[in-house]
């Protein structure tokens, strides 16, 4: 059921904007590109990978330094201890203390640059997963549109049957008031027209019910003025069924967004591994720290503008004074000292360098570099499994396109025998050959040889299509610019 949805999305090569309304008829191209644009699946998609966007820019800060700035203030009353001069204080004191600290791995062990490549190949797959999405949306949009498509076709045929049956019921009546024919065969064709009636309102119901399910896909409310374009899609050429199935995996593996995805899972996968391979080794840092403190109760002596020789004793024998060799300042008393004078000359700053080797850590590494072995293992296991599935994938469109050109060939056939069949019976019956159950029947069977080689040329043309999108023919589904 899943490659139905291939058919029509395949068969456009451009896309344009577009806004649903009841007031006009939609095209495959405008009902797929609205479905991508606002899809909530798709833009839970997208947002997964602005997810991974930010993921991968936090990566990038980790190769710069981290800055820090702490700051305190402290009200001691009683005993405590200044912390500019380590004195005792037994009055009220405020406090202000400040540090900067900064810190730079410089080694370690190569983990920043795999946890940033890892980040940049996890991006990847989300990228390729919200592609991938995108087709599903598309594809299940066309295989909504066809539905309408074939389900209009349909709607011809019963209307045309439902003409058709009106004006036998209407040619049949003046033969059976004339006494040609006998009252039976108008109650035959009535009954046919009663059947043909009742089969117009079931596909008159399916038509809306298709319409319903697009704008459901859509999401939008439904209208009863909702409506598609009336399109006739030509029969494919047979290219494709002429290209072999390695040809076209190879291909398919080069353009299937699911297999970059799983491809990047294991890029991804292997530098978690890489990551936990690195805690084996040492680790090397830079750190600068810087502080300072100011105590607001803090004083400090002034200094006049002159200087004198200081007396610094006296002679013990005589008594006589002795003053310093040099003038020196003359202090006149004490001062508010200033906060940033105080933040100058209490500053203090380290520059050192830290080395940590890891000696044993409870096994705690090697039991996480085995536990990323496995989960690259099972990475590897599911992209093949993947490969696995695609080349199952491409080799039952090829026999399931083989085949349905048979059938199309085959109902071609059997449209043109049973036309020229019922012409034959048209006139037998016009010359009273043969009844008209027997008319009826003619027509039956031609009227489900035309319903037949519809659904065999969709059928068709949506097998072929799903080979070439295998084979890397995306046409409008992918290039939509989006």
């Amino acid at each position: 059921m899943r490659n139905k949805i291939f058919l029509l999305a395949l068969l456009f090569l451009g896309f344009y904007s577009t806004s649903i309304n009841a007031q006009k008829k939609y095209s495959l191209e405008e009902c797929i590109k609205y479905a991508r644009e606002n899809n909530l699946t798709v833009k839970q998609s997208l947002l997964n990978v602005d997810v991974n966007e930010n993921a991968k820019s936090s990566q990038f800060g980790n190769f710069f330094p981290d800055a820090n700035i702490n700051s305190g203030y402290a009200l001691n009353k009683g005993f405590s201890i200044d912390p500019t001069t380590n004195a005792v204080l037994t009055t009220t004191s405020n406090t202000f203390s400040f540090n900067a600290s900064s810190q730079w791995n410089i080694f370690d062990g190569l983990k920043n640059v795999n946890q940033y490549r890892k980040a940049k190949f996890d991006l990847l797959a989300s990228q390729y997963n919200l592609e991938q999405m995108k087709d599903d949306i598309s594809l299940q949009v066309a295989d909504a549109y066809l539905q309408v498509i074939l389900n209009k076709e349909f709607l011809k045929v019963a209307k045309d049957q439902v003409e058709l049956s009106e004006k036998e019921v209407d040619r049949i009546g003046k033969y059976v008031s004339t006494g040609s024919k006998p009252q039976g065969d108008l109650y035959e064709v009535q009954a046919t027209l009663a059947s043909d009636e009742q089969q117009l309102v079931a596909t008159e119901n399916s038509l809306t019910l298709s319409l319903l399910s697009l704008t459901q896909l859509l999401q939008i409310e439904y209208s009863s003025g909702f409506d598609i374009v009336d399109e006739d899609f030509p029969i494919p050429s047979l290219e494709m069924l002429n290209i072999t199935n390695d040809e076209v995996y190879s291909k398919a593996l080069e353009t299937q967004y699911l297999i970059k995805s799983y491809e990047n899972r294991i890029f991804s996968a292997e530098k978690d591994l890489s990551i936990a391979k690195g805690n084996y080794s040492p680790s090397l840092s830079l750190v600068y720290q810087f502080s300072s403190r100011y105590l607001k109760e803090k004083q400090r002596s002034m200094i006049s503008d002159g200087e004198a020789y200081m007396p610094i004793g006296r002679v013990a024998s005589t008594g006589e004074l002795v003053t310093s060799l040099d003038k020196m300042p003359i202090y006149a008393g004490y001062e508010q000292y200033p906060f940033w004078d105080q933040v100058n000359d209490g500053k203090g700053q380290y520059l050192g360098v830290n080395l940590r080797i890891p000696i044993f850590n409870k096994l705690q590494v090697r039991n996480n570099v085995r536990l990323k072995k496995i989960q690259l293992k099972q990475a590897e296991l599911e992209m093949e499994i993947q490969k696995n599935q695609l080349r199952q994938n491409i080799e039952k469109a090829k026999a399931d396109a083989n085949a349905s050109l048979k059938s199309y060939k085959a109902s071609e056939k059997s449209l043109e025998s049973l036309t020229e069949a019922f012409k034959y019976s048209q006139h037998k019956r016009n010359v009273g050959l043969i009844s008209e159950y027997d008319f009826n029947q003619s027509r039956t069977r031609l009227v489900k040889a035309q319903s037949t080689i519809l659904r065999a040329k969709y059928d068709y043309i949506f097998k072929t299509k799903i080979l070439e999108y295998y084979f890397g023919n995306r046409f409008g589904i992918i290039d939509t610019g989006n």
